[in-house]
């Protein structure tokens, strides 16, 4: 955006989204339900990145398939950073092993560590 009145709300707003997101995932951290190994604010930037190219690329297509598939995308590298409890207490990362039949929804339903 080549005027200032037009990206400064929206610096403004990518920077206040990316802020909260780190927040959110470092409150995962701190209740150890992401692992350690994850980085608050890169992950809140790819996350952001993610969603808008998603968005981008769905609006060119003219199909919200690419949205889908970058949230889809998105919980499938946070699942990832999921510890799960072991019978000795400590978590140990879970893996996913297969994918939803279809939609956007399915991504809640499947990654529970007993995929």
């Amino acid at each position: 955006m080549a005027t200032l009145a037009l990206r400064a709300p929206v610096e403004e707003t990518f920077t206040w989204l990316r802020g909260r997101l780190a927040e959110v995932v470092q409150e995962g951290l701190n209740h150890r339900e992401l692992g350690p190994t994850l980085d608050p604010a890169g992950s809140a930037s790819a996350i952001v990145a993610a969603l808008q190219g998603g968005y981008v690329l769905a609006r060119a297509a003219g199909t919200t398939e690419p949205s889908d598939q970058a949230v889809i995308g998105i919980l499938l590298l946070l699942a990832q950073h999921r510890p799960l409890a072991t019978t000795q207490g400590e978590p140990r990362h879970m893996r996913i092993s297969r994918r939803p039949a279809a939609g956007v929804a399915a991504p809640f339903q499947w990654i529970t560590g007993n995929a």
